[in-house]
C-alpha cells in the first residue's frame, strides 16, 4: 500500500513525541510504545465513546492481532444481546435433559446459533459456548446411559429366545430387539450367543426412527451363507443394504415394515 508524506499515525503509552521516536529508533524506551497508522481518529476523545464493546479478537500474523470493537448505541446493544443470550444459556443448563432430551437438544442448537450469529462481547461468546457444550454433554450421557440399557434389555431377551430355539433344534433365529441398541453392543451379545450356542444362526431386527436396523451373525461353517448375504437378503424388501464379515454384518432401512424384514430372513435361512 501507498501512504502519503507525512503520514498520520497514532501512538500509544508514548512519551514523548514521534519525533524523537524518528531520531532514536533502537532505544529501549519505546519498548511499550505501539505507533500505528492510522485513518484517521473519529473521535475528539474516550468519552464520545460512551460505551465500548470488543465484539472480536483474531491472529492476523505472527504476534499480531486485530480487535473489532462497537462504541455508543451499538456497544450498549451488544452488552445487552450479550445479557440476554447469558440467561438463555442459563435456563437451558436449568433444564432436566432427562425430560426432554430431544426438546433441549433442539433448544441448544438453536442457542448455538444465535450465539455464533450475536455481536456480543468477545469474553462472553466462549463461556456461552461452554455452557452449551456442557448441555450437549449431559445428553450424550443420557443417550449413553439409554443406549447401555436397550443393550440390556435386548440382551436378555435375545439370549432367552436363543435358548429357546436352542432347545427346540433350531439351528437360526429371527428375532426383534429394542430401538437404540448399537452395533458394538450387538456384536458382543452375538459373540455371547454363539458361545452358548455355537451351532445358532441369529438375525435381530431393531425398528424405530422411521428406519429398521438390522443384524446378522453366521457360525463359521452353518448352512445359512453368510452374514452379509442373510443380512442384505432380509432388508431387501425395504430396499436396504448393510456389510461386515463373514460372521457378523449389520446394516439398515428406511421404512417402518419390520414384519417384511422378519419374513423375508426367515425365508432365506429356511432355503
Amino acid at each position: 500500500e501507498a501512504y502519503p508524506d507525512p503520514v498520520r499515525v497514532v501512538a500509544v503509552n508514548l512519551d514523548g513525541t514521534v519525533d524523537d521516536v524518528l531520531a532514536d529508533p533502537e532505544s529501549d524506551r519505546w519498548d511499550g510504545v505501539s505507533i500505528e497508522l492510522c485513518g484517521g481518529t473519529h473521535a475528539v476523545d474516550a468519552g464520545a465513546a460512551e460505551a465500548f464493546v470488543i465484539t472480536q479478537e483474531a491472529a492476523v500474523a505472527k504476534g499480531v492481532r486485530r480487535i473489532e470493537a462497537v462504541t455508543g448505541g451499538a456497544a450498549r446493544d451488544a452488552l445487552a444481546a450479550g445479557d440476554e443470550l447469558v440467561e438463555a444459556a442459563a435456563t437451558l443448563d436449568a433444564e432436566d435433559a432427562g425430560e426432554d432430551p430431544a426438546g433441549v437438544a433442539r433448544r441448544a442448537k438453536a442457542l448455538r446459533k444465535r450465539v455464533d450469529a450475536s455481536t456480543c462481547g468477545a469474553t462472553v461468546k466462549p463461556k456461552l459456548r461452554l455452557t452449551i457444550e456442557g448441555v450437549q454433554k449431559k445428553l450424550a450421557a443420557l443417550e449413553k446411559a439409554e443406549a447401555a440399557k436397550a443393550a440390556g434389555a435386548a440382551g436378555d431377551a435375545v439370549l432367552e429366545a436363543a435358548a429357546a430355539a436352542a432347545d427346540a433344534g433350531k439351528t437360526a433365529l429371527v428375532t426383534t430387539v429394542p430401538p437404540g441398541v448399537d452395533g458394538k453392543a450387538m456384536a458382543k451379545l452375538c459373540t455371547k450367543v454363539q458361545k452358548a450356542h455355537p451351532a445358532l444362526a441369529l438375525l435381530a431386527v431393531a425398528p424405530g426412527g422411521g428406519k429398521v436396523g438390522a443384524f446378522a451373525s453366521v457360525p463359521d461353517g452353518h448352512g445359512v451363507e453368510s452374514a452379509p448375504a442373510w443380512l442384505n437378503a432380509a432388508l431387501a424388501p425395504l430396499g436396504g443394504r448393510g456389510g461386515g464379515k463373514p460372521t457378523f454384518a449389520q446394516g439398515s432401512a428406511k421404512g417402518d415394515d419390520v414384519d417384511a424384514v422378519i419374513a423375508a430372513a426367515e425365508a432365506f435361512a429356511a432355503a
